[in-house]
């Protein structure tokens, strides 16, 4: 009789094994975390992950009492910066590495100017990941850049620099949209902010991250939603009807961070981490081997065009090996991709005049 004991041949231990050797193995994750100056984002990461891991304003001793004491600039990040920690929740290991990116909102550097160090961060970890994966039959370490937070002023919205920085991330990371310091909008402010970031995103046609559409059970959210999540950022804790809670204070009231009726900060920490953690691994599986494709692409061109001019251009991997296609990645990273510059540009030529004319701010 099919379902008795002594037909079961163990498929349902399957998912058992699975979950053990993952445990056992540990997970992975890189974050990103990209916007203008003093919009939070290092007190976010920390308020994310629920540890210490970037500097910021929020570990001085006056960040819980007061409100502007955030756009101190003795915490500023003035470089990129790379955090690594190890995070365990019962017997789960997860090895986080945070890039923690310099505002840009108080320079002079132009939107490519901008982007350029971010996508270079981005582009050497797929070489690496290439190369790597390439030589190694093993399992290897996942040191690609899984989601990139990008932090949108709460005063000024989306603009013509998130606009052509987003344009030139979204083909190579998960663009995930946050407005920052939300706790100084109210809540109608909130969604109409809400309203003109989507409205951004979509004329200009931004891919940003969307969890997949799975039946909901009873008492789910659908988190696409409440995108762009609007958050807040706070490391402070209080003692609230005997529960402790991270909150923000202020002379009117009580901020509480993981509270959804105040902040989206918990929808978030399901698109990363709790709902949607494998979910942006394969998404950044398919824009890998879309890089992957494309570089192969340009260094075969490359080699085509310089033995067009005469040039010999015959190093020992040019050969039937297996592994030729990686080799010539590699030829190409070493003598083209590493003497490129900055581009110059004032503006993306693909973003049009209406654009400069910063439509948010009307």
């Amino acid at each position: 009789m099919s379902g008795s004991p002594a037909d079961s041949i163990g498929l349902a231990s399957l998912p058992l094994q699975v979950q053990k050797r993952a445990t056992r193995r540990g997970y992975r994750l890189t974050v990103m975390v990209v916007g203008d100056s003093g919009v939070g984002k290092s007190t976010l990461v920390n308020t994310l992950f629920n540890r210490q891991i970037c500097a910021s304003p929020a570990s001085a001793s006056t960040r819980s009492d007061s409100v502007t004491s955030e756009d101190g600039l003795c915490c500023t990040t003035c470089e990129i910066e790379t955090h690594s920690v190890s995070l365990k929740e019962g017997q789960v290991n997860l090895a986080l590495t945070v890039i923690d990116t310099p505002g840009f909102s108080n320079s002079n550097r132009t939107p490519d100017e901008c982007a350029f160090p971010l996508l270079k961060v981005i582009k050497d970890r797929f070489v690496d990941h290439l190369q790597t994966e390439s030589y190694n039959p093993r399992p290897i370490e996942d040191n690609r850049v899984h989601a990139c937070i990008y932090v949108i002023s709460p005063s000024s919205g989306i603009r013509p620099r998130d606009v052509s920085i987003m344009r030139r991330l979204q083909k190579f990371v998960n663009l995930i949209p946050v407005i920052g310091k939300s706790d100084s909008l109210t809540v109608g402010e909130t969604q109409r902010l809400k309203q003109k970031v989507l409205q951004g995103l979509s004329k200009h046609k931004i891919t940003y991250f969307k969890a997949p559409l799975l039946e909901l059970a009873d008492g789910e959210e659908d988190i696409l939603k409440h995108v762009p999540f609007a958050v807040i950022g706070a490391t402070g804790v209080t003692e609230q009807d005997g529960r402790v809670i991270r909150c923000r204070q202020y002379p009117w009231g009580t901020v509480q961070v993981d509270n959804k009726k105040h902040c989206d900060l918990a929808y978030l920490q399901d698109t990363v981490i709790r709902s949607h953690y494998l979910d942006l691994i394969e998404q950044t599986s398919l824009l890998f081997e879309d890089f992957r494709l494309d570089m192969e692409n340009r260094c075969f061109m490359e080699v085509s065009r310089r033995r067009s001019q005469g040039e010999c251009v015959t190093p020992d991997f040019i050969s039937n090996s297996s592994r030729r296609s990686v080799s010539l990645v590699s030829w190409f990273v070493q003598t083209v991709l590493k003497n490129e510059l900055p581009p110059t540009k004032t503006m993306s030529e693909t973003i049009g005049e209406d654009v400069r004319e910063d439509e948010d701010l009307e």
